[in-house]
């Protein structure tokens, strides 16, 4: 994992000196899936700790197409104090219902009842 802790706070720090309110960790551009459970969850951890340190809302992404880990994920951020979760619904096959959909959505916040 190259996001250091002294990278994310910078990048924390330069987010909320622009006016930026919220960040959403890891992104939407497909880095997700590039990375170990175990290094989203570091970090997020790390964006938790560092963005709340300068007022941003931590939005942790934890959507994959395995309900367990994304489940899993979930549980991790609210342990660790994101502010909210949100996940990606299933991507791999066309999922086109949207009970299924609902559904798959469902599982994974059960990890985060809170």
């Amino acid at each position: 994992l190259n996001a250091t802790k002294k990278m994310v706070e910078g990048l924390a720090a330069q987010a909320a000196s622009f006016g930026v309110t919220t960040v959403w960790v890891p992104g939407t551009m497909g880095q997700f899936e590039t990375l170990t459970l175990a290094e989203r969850k570091e970090l997020v951890a790390r964006w938790v700790e560092a963005g709340h340190q300068h007022g941003l809302y931590i939005i942790a992404h934890v959507g994959t197409n395995a309900v367990e880990e994304a489940r899993d994920l979930a549980a991790h951020a609210q342990k660790i104090g994101a502010d909210a979760i949100a996940s990606v619904p299933p991507f791999y096959g066309s999922v086109t219902d949207a009970n299924a959909i609902v559904a798959f959505l469902g599982e994974i916040a059960q990890g985060a009842p809170e």
